[in-house]
């Protein structure tokens, strides 16, 4: 089975030991050297619209990623059209109010995917939902001054609790930018800490990364790009961090071994002419 535990501390990673000097390997590299294996990849893009040709020549002609975005800090008024990267279908939810957030799934075509708004909680929680097969994929953004950490959390928690009673076989990976530094044990951050770790615990869903920062500056070190799955660790063959040139924050990389059912290709039509004799009339034929 594929469900993982996670202990009463949030830090013991049950999951893959993170490759420390991953951040220092060109990604695509990465990409086309596990072609056999899955990619789970998320960034903070901070504007998707304006880094799309990066991220196309990152993903663009692969078959073996699924991309999650958040801040695509995109509007109405752009289209699909301009963020597409040929071979792969667009699932976002773009912040309607205010400036900036908004969550974006990039899934191959070639894969069965749907969108799932019937897990979706009521509240403002800026996250969507993608089935892939037996995969349910999330990708969630929590603002860094988000009004209620406690409205968040309910939120989040009814998201998975949702997922879990309508797909309880179906494993889970959830990725996104949550604002809680993983890595400090200060101030709010540890109470918001506290809370992350209730929900893995009652869950039985794990962090895949508690050691490797995501965003680092002249300043600080933080963790808060994270991928929460229920996935045993004996399928993923590594938790990975990639420098990413257009954000402040970095790639984090999820590689599993998986099967995808592929979508039935529409049999090519054949056209067959032939002559009706069932009212044939052999004197007049003469």
């Amino acid at each position: 089975e594929y469900m993982g535990a996670l202990s009463g501390d949030i830090h013991p990673n049950p999951g893959p030991e993170l490759q420390t000097d991953d951040i220092n390997i060109n990604l695509s590299s990465y990409i086309r050297s596990n072609s056999n294996n899955f990619n789970f990849i998320q960034i903070n893009a901070r504007s998707l619209f304006k880094n799309i040709d990066e991220i196309r020549s990152l993903i663009g002609g692969s078959k073996n990623c699924v991309l999650s975005v958040t801040e695509t800090w995109l509007k109405r008024r752009i289209s699909d059209k301009a963020i597409l990267i040929p071979g792969y279908t667009i699932y976002r939810q773009d912040r309607r109010r205010r400036k900036g957030g908004g969550v974006l799934i990039y899934i191959p075509q070639h894969l069965n995917s749907r969108v799932r708004a019937d897990i979706k909680c009521n509240g403002v929680l800026e996250s969507i939902w993608v089935e892939i097969d037996d995969i349910l994929v999330c990708t969630i953004y929590r603002p860094p001054k988000a009004k209620s950490n406690t409205n968040f959390f309910k939120c989040f928690s009814e998201e998975i609790e949702n997922a879990s009673i309508l797909e309880p076989k179906k494993k889970l990976i959830i990725q996104g930018d949550l604002n809680i530094d993983i890595l400090g044990q200060t101030g709010a951050n540890n109470a918001r800490l506290s809370s992350l770790n209730d929900l893995l615990n009652m869950y039985s869903v794990y962090l895949t990364n508690t050691t490797k920062p995501t965003r680092t500056n002249n300043k600080t070190s933080t963790l808060l790009d994270v991928v929460i799955t229920n996935i045993e660790n004996n399928y993923i063959t590594q938790s990975s961090v990639f420098l990413c040139e257009f954000s402040d924050h970095d790639y984090t990389v999820t590689t599993i071994t998986h099967k995808f059912s592929q979508k039935l290709k529409s049999p090519n039509k054949e056209w067959i002419e032939y002559r009706y004799f069932s009212k044939f009339n052999k004197t007049n034929f003469l």
